[in-house]
């Protein structure tokens, strides 16, 4: 999206998501979650290194009301969105307003580049909700579990080298 695109929305926000399996594409995930929260909502999911087994998107919205709507959802204790290898969504972070969301991303890919990533085809990769007291949100609890603590590592490795660097 440019920049030209992004000043025009004048309520932006902003859900940052982590452990998205790579082979997603938007139009599935906006597609799910329309169908689930019926909130409108763009998708994007960010190119990841080749070492890295999963990838990142954002959620834009153009409400705080969608924001808390679609926040709730996402942070349901009772639920967990999961693609079909059973990965689990994680909420790494919620903003508001243009000046943060842009300091924090930059410029994102627009939703056509969904067709390629690292010069291969995205797949659809399928999305579910699993529930609470189920074997597959036991095994989706574990595997959040150990993605927070690898995500809780590296700021810390990220805070320890720009402490180096100042």
């Amino acid at each position: 999206m440019e920049d030209m695109e992004l000043e025009g929305k004048r309520n932006v926000c902003m859900i940052l998501i982590g452990n998205l399996d790579k082979e997603l594409c938007s139009s599935t995930a906006v597609e799910f979650l329309c169908q689930h929260t019926l909130v409108k909502a763009s998708v994007f999911i960010f190119p990841s290194l080749s070492s890295e087994t999963f990838t990142r998107g954002a959620i834009m919205l153009h409400t705080e009301k969608d924001l808390e709507k679609l926040g709730d959802f996402l942070e349901n204790p009772n639920h967990m969105i999961t693609s079909s290898t059973g990965r689990p969504w994680v909420v790494i972070e919620k903003q508001v307003g243009l000046e943060n969301i842009k300091a924090s991303i930059g410029t994102l890919l627009p939703e056509s580049e969904d067709a390629l990533q690292d010069g291969k085809n995205r797949k659809s990769n399928n999305l579910e909700i699993v529930y609470s007291g189920t074997q597959e949100f036991k095994r989706a609890s574990c595997r959040r579990d150990l993605f927070l603590e690898f995500a809780e590592h590296q700021e810390r490795m990220h805070k320890s080298l720009a402490s180096m660097e100042g």
